[in-house]
């Protein structure tokens, strides 16, 4: 019987030390889980809008990166066809070979692009005009970077 009564004062002694939890705070309890499940579901579903948004976004900008490349390549071709009859009509213009350069480059054919730079390099070198020749010179240094040529691939010697 004794050990049945220290028992019972031990377990009531726990008892008593354990906070107790009223109705009302289960309730309260159960609340915020429920909004914490809640706020949890919306995030959730703002991070697929958010996400979906992203995808239609990059769809239409690569669509539309798409259709710029493909269209202004013949555009080029005539406008490169324009600064050669100007050229052919002995244009001397050194802003005409720069214009020529910097199609081939848009064409992607660096050859072509350095030669012309470096005509116009020439040209604004014999008139003496440094604002001009620095900037065929930039030209050609960003050229022969990108099509990883060299300055002595062009010097032609006799």
């Amino acid at each position: 019987m004794k050990k049945i009564s220290n028992f019972l004062s031990a377990f009531l002694l726990f008892i008593m030390t354990v906070p107790s939890i009223t109705v009302a705070e289960g309730v309260n309890i159960l609340e915020e889980q429920n909004i914490e499940q809640k706020i949890q579901e919306l995030s959730e579903e703002w991070q697929r809008h958010f996400v979906d948004a992203v995808n239609h976004f990059l769809e239409k900008e690569l669509t539309r990166l798409r259709k710029n490349k493909e269209e202004p390549r013949e555009n080029l071709k005539g406008q490169i066809e324009k600064y050669n009859d100007e050229v052919k009509h002995g244009s001397n213009d050194p802003e005409t070979f720069l214009s020529l350069a910097r199609l081939y480059d848009q064409m992607k054919d660096g050859a072509n692009a350095i030669i012309y730079a470096k005509k116009a390099e020439k040209i604004f070198m014999s008139q003496k005009n440094v604002k001009g020749t620095a900037e065929a010179r930039r030209s050609l240094r960003h050229y022969f970077e990108k099509y990883s040529y060299k300055p002595e691939d062009f010097e032609i010697t006799l």
